[in-house]
């Protein structure tokens, strides 16, 4: 099994639990797109994801943390 592949299910989940959701897009720790639903990229995500990973990086860390963050783009 290719991990694109692999990947659906986990998509169709997600999609089940959020209806609205355009797409879904894998990214590794460093913004490195991994895998998505989407036939093309929006040049914002890539921006958003990256902004969202200096955020983390910024904070004390701690197991057990309930950090997230919620932005809708635009479109």
């Amino acid at each position: 099994m290719t991990f694109e592949n692999s990947m659906e299910p986990y998509a169709q989940l997600v999609r089940s639990l959020l209806p609205r959701a355009a797409s879904v897009s894998l990214f590794d720790n460093s913004g490195k797109l991994l895998w998505s639903s989407a036939a093309s990229t929006n040049p914002d995500l890539f921006a958003l994801v990256l902004q969202a990973i200096a955020h983390l990086e910024e904070l004390p860390w701690k197991k057990g943390d309930g950090v997230g963050q919620h932005c809708a783009l635009a479109g």
